[in-house]
C-alpha cells in the first residue's frame, strides 16, 4: 500500500513525458490531471498542495518552461477540484467526466499557451481534443477504484 502512490505519480509522469507521435498527441489523454482526481478522490486524506507543488517544480524543470507554471496550473485545477471533493464520487459519471474535462482544459491553456508557437485557433481545437480524451479515461479509472472498494467493504462485512 506504501508504494502505491509513488508507483501512480511515476506512471503518469512517465506517460505525460513520454515522446508520442505527432498523430495521436492531440488524442493523448493528460495522465497528471487524472492522478490527482485519483489522488482528490481515492486518497482523501492525501495533503494535496504538496504534491501540487512538488510535481508542478518537476514538470517545470523536466519540460523546460518557466518555473512555477505548471504549479499555478496545478493550483489553478485545484480550485475545481477542492470545490467538488466531499461529493465527486456521487456524481454520475458523465458530472465526473465533465469535470475532469474542464480542469484538464484550464490546466493544458495556462500551462501551455505562453509556449505554444501555433495560432491560437489551433491551439484551442488542441486544449479541446487532449481535455475530451482525459475526461474520457477518468470513467475507467474510476470504475477500476469503485470496483476495489466494493470489494473490498464486501469482504469486510462477511
Amino acid at each position: 500500500m506504501s508504494l502505491q502512490l509513488p508507483m501512480y505519480v511515476l506512471t503518469s509522469l512517465v506517460l505525460t513525458l513520454l515522446p508520442i507521435p505527432e498523430m495521436i498527441k492531440n488524442c493523448w489523454p493528460n495522465w497528471i490531471v487524472l492522478y490527482f482526481f485519483w489522488l482528490a478522490c481515492f486518497r482523501p486524506r492525501t495533503n494535496l498542495l504538496l504534491w501540487f507543488w512538488g510535481i508542478g517544480l518537476l514538470l517545470d524543470s523536466l519540460q523546460a518552461t518557466y518555473l512555477g507554471v505548471h504549479v499555478l496550473g496545478l493550483l489553478l485545477m485545484n480550485l475545481l477540484i477542492q470545490q467538488h471533493r466531499s461529493k465527486f464520487l456521487m456524481y454520475p459519471v458523465i458530472q465526473q467526466t465533465l469535470i475532469v474535462t474542464m480542469s484538464s482544459g484550464i490546466y493544458i491553456v495556462f500551462t501551455q499557451i505562453i509556449s505554444s508557437n501555433m495560432p491560437f485557433w489551433h491551439f484551442m481545437v488542441n486544449v479541446l481534443q487532449v481535455s475530451l480524451a482525459t475526461g474520457c479515461i477518468w470513467p475507467w479509472i474510476e470504475f477500476s477504484n469503485k470496483t476495489k472498494i466494493f470489494s473490498v467493504s464486501k469482504k469486510m462485512s462477511h
